[in-house]
C-alpha cells in the first residue's frame, strides 16, 4: 500500500486538490445561489405577484440544494481522506472524523426522497394505464437504484469508520 502511495503520490495529490476544489465550488456556489435568492425575495417583497413569480421560477433550483451541500461536503470528505493517506503523521480533520455522519445524513435524505417520490408517483399515476405504467418504471428502476444507492452510502460509511483507525495505527508502525 505505501508503495503504492509513493509511486502516485503527485496524482493523488493532484485528485485530493480536485475533489477539495469541486467540494469548495460547490458549497460556495450553493451560498452564492441561497444569497441571490434571498435578496430576490427582499427586493420583490413589496409586489406579491413578483414575489410568487420568483419564488415559483427559483424552486426548481432551491430543491437541488440539498444535494449540491451533500456533494460538496462528500467531496471534501474524499480530499481529506486521500491527503490523510498522504501525510505521514497525524490526526485526520474533522470533516474526516465525521465523515460517516455525513454520508449518514446523505442516506438518510436520499430516503426521503425516495418515500416523496413514491408517495407522489402512488398518488398522482395510478388511475391511468400510463401512469400504472410510470408506477412500475419507478418500482422497478427508481426503488432498486434507489436502494442500490442507500446501501451503497451506507457500505462506504462503515468502511471510512473501520478503515481510518487501521489508517492510523499503520502509520505509527512504519
Amino acid at each position: 500500500m505505501n508503495e503504492f502511495i509513493e509511486k502516485n503520490r503527485r496524482f493523488l495529490k493532484f485528485c485530493s486538490d480536485m475533489a477539495r476544489f469541486y467540494g469548495l465550488l460547490l458549497l460556495g456556489s450553493t451560498g452564492i445561489i441561497v444569497a441571490i435568492f434571498v435578496i430576490l425575495v427582499i427586493s420583490c417583497s413589496m409586489e406579491p405577484e413578483m414575489l410568487r413569480k420568483v419564488i415559483r421560477t427559483q424552486t426548481q433550483t432551491l430543491s437541488r440544494m440539498p444535494i449540491m451541500v451533500f456533494h460538496g461536503f462528500l467531496a471534501l470528505v474524499v480530499a481529506e481522506f486521500i491527503s490523510y493517506l498522504l501525510v505521514r503523521e497525524g490526526e485526520p480533520k474533522w470533516i474526516l472524523k465525521n465523515g460517516d455522519k455525513i454520508i449518514y445524513a446523505y442516506v438518510l435524505f436520499n430516503i426521503v426522497m425516495i418515500i416523496r417520490v413514491f408517495s407522489y408517483m402512488s398518488t398522482t399515476s395510478a388511475l391511468t394505464i400510463r401512469g400504472l405504467y410510470d408506477l412500475i418504471f419507478f418500482l422497478v428502476l427508481g426503488l432498486l437504484g434507489g436502494g442500490a444507492r442507500v446501501l451503497m452510502w451506507i457500505g462506504i460509511g462503515i468502511t471510512l469508520k473501520k478503515v481510518l483507525p487501521t489508517i492510523k495505527e499503520s502509520k505509527l508502525l512504519v
